[in-house]
């Protein structure tokens, strides 16, 4: 949240087991732009900041795995 954002936002997201966890941010051709998170992590509710200054305006898409869970959400940067 927000999104959509300008220039950053907080992703969110809830371990129901700690085990390993990677956040992963890809543009809307699928190229991984940024890697915010890949480390063993403890269950629990993260935020997790990203600011997007530095990237285009436009669509992205951020990836979340961990131990029995992923998802990919759609974000959208404005400018």
């Amino acid at each position: 949240f927000p999104n959509p954002f300008n220039p950053s936002t907080t992703i969110q997201f809830r371990l129901q087991v700690s085990g390993p966890v990677s956040v992963k941010l890809f543009d809307a051709t699928g190229k991984e732009i940024e890697q915010l998170i890949d480390a063993t992590m403890t269950a629990g509710e993260y935020r997790i900041p990203w600011n997007a200054s530095r990237f285009a305006a436009g669509t992205y898409f951020c990836r979340f795995q961990a131990e029995g869970q992923s998802e990919t959400k759609k974000i959208v940067l404005v400018k």
